[in-house]
């Protein structure tokens, strides 16, 4: 680990950024437990996965739209609106969940779709924002960081929620989908004042921007004339396609063989609570990882991602079985401690190896051609849990992950990548 020079949150506007986020983030944690047990309870697995691929469709046909735009605008602007919009659009979901506990399952379609539409934006300007604002050579150092302690605020939420919205699960169901969408809305306002605290960023262009259309489509031809990225679409596409039923699984497993739920300090832990438990397994796992990675950083971005997704993907593999939360939350976070040495390090060398004028572009479009799985993932785990079983689904998502991880390997330009010698690494 580093100590001969001033830690990555000493600079001031990632640390800005980092903070934003931080506090972002934890809302969302609560929000999105609440919100698919929400779709679960109004119409079971199908509802769970309705509502998902309405979520992910949206981010599919936006994502192109955000990545040019994060190439155009000002992405302080970007993510300073983002914040405020999703803000209000989640205070009017609390108001929702105040009014009716069993709405239509379109009306929580529609607030997802709106939620969706102003947060897609955010993912490519926050990524082409962090090599702006940290020296390049301490880009995998930023993310590291960025990645390990953003993961505690998600594992901090998970075990909120299964404390505090198990107990208020107990006594008002509509009271615990208020309380989380209101947590949510005051995170995203108070994201937006970090935002407005960030320094201008605009994408660094020579050429004067053409058309959105033409923009886009130079992204996508950078992707396919760069072989490592050509492969990185390709796992990010089995990636997405077998990590897309994970949701639907949690809350099948919740309500059947650990339907009993848990005990955890004297708290009961049923329904959304046993969800957020069984996610800060995982959350806990990852951040644990990040911080390793940050210790001891791999520079073999091919080779770290095909090993670590497969051995952290074969551990997924027996939790459809288990009947004890307690084991199923100790395979969950094994788990969660391989998948940053392939994820963390495969996104560093995206950010280092590709020009500002395009990072934008090249993020959204990987998240266009790789979500394309998303929706098709959603959709079918409703009908594959139904047909095969809770044990069933987790078979199917921990070979698929393994088997797309591995054959990553396969091109030679993917599994001899390194980051580019611009990110030198922590000494």
């Amino acid at each position: 680990m580093p100590e001969s020079k001033p830690h990555v949150l000493t600079l001031p506007g990632y640390r800005q950024l980092w903070i934003g986020q931080l506090i972002s983030q934890f809302g969302d944690v609560l929000h999105f437990m609440v919100f698919m047990w929400w779709a679960g309870e109004l119409g079971g697995p199908k509802a769970v996965g309705v509502v998902a691929a309405c979520s992910v469709s949206t981010a599919l046909l936006m994502s192109m739209i955000a990545g040019t735009t994060a190439d155009r605008v000002d992405r302080r602007k970007i993510l300073l609106i983002s914040d405020l919009v999703c803000g209000f659009v989640v205070l009017g979901l609390a108001a929702v969940a105040f009014m009716d506990r069993t709405p239509p399952l379109w009306v929580l379609c529609v607030f997802v779709i709106a939620l969706k539409t102003a947060f897609v934006f955010q993912a490519p300007a926050r990524t082409a924002s962090v090599p702006r604002l940290v020296p390049m050579e301490r880009l995998l150092e930023a993310n590291s960081v960025n990645s390990s302690i953003q993961t505690a605020m998600p594992l901090a939420g998970n075990a909120v929620g299964a404390m505090v919205l198990g107990l208020v699960y107990q006594i008002s169901r509509p009271l615990t989908y208020v309380l989380a969408f209101a947590i949510n809305a005051c995170s995203f306002f108070t994201s937006a004042l970090f935002m407005a605290r960030l320094p201008k960023i605009k994408p660094e262009r020579t050429e004067v921007p053409k058309h959105p259309l033409h923009d886009a489509v130079e992204g996508v031809r950078y992707i396919l004339g760069h072989p490592v990225l050509r492969m990185a679409v390709f796992v990010y596409f089995g990636f997405d396609l077998f990590v897309a039923p994970f949701m639907q699984a949690y809350v099948a497993v919740a309500q059947t063989t650990l339907k009993e739920g848990t005990w955890l300090f004297g708290v009961h832990l049923q329904g959304p609570a046993l969800l957020s438990l069984l996610e800060a397994a995982f959350f806990a796992g990852y951040a644990i990882g990040s911080y390793r990675l940050y210790a001891k950083p791999v520079r073999r971005v091919g080779l770290a991602f095909s090993f670590s997704i497969a051995v952290g993907s074969a551990l997924i593999i027996p939790m459809g079985f288990v009947k004890s939360a307690a084991l199923f939350s100790l395979l969950n976070f094994v788990s969660g401690l391989f998948f940053p040495f392939g994820l963390i390090t495969l996104d560093t060398y995206i950010q280092a190896d590709t020009p500002d004028a395009f990072r934008g572009r090249v993020s959204s479009a990987i998240a266009t051609l790789a979500g394309i799985a998303l929706p098709a993932g959603m959709l079918g785990a409703g009908y594959l849990i139904e047909a095969i079983g809770t044990g069933g689904i987790y078979v199917v998502m921990g070979s698929g992950l393994a088997a797309f991880a591995v054959l990553g390997s396969v091109s030679p330009a993917f599994r001899n990548a390194e980051i580019p010698e611009p990110v030198t690494l922590p000494t």
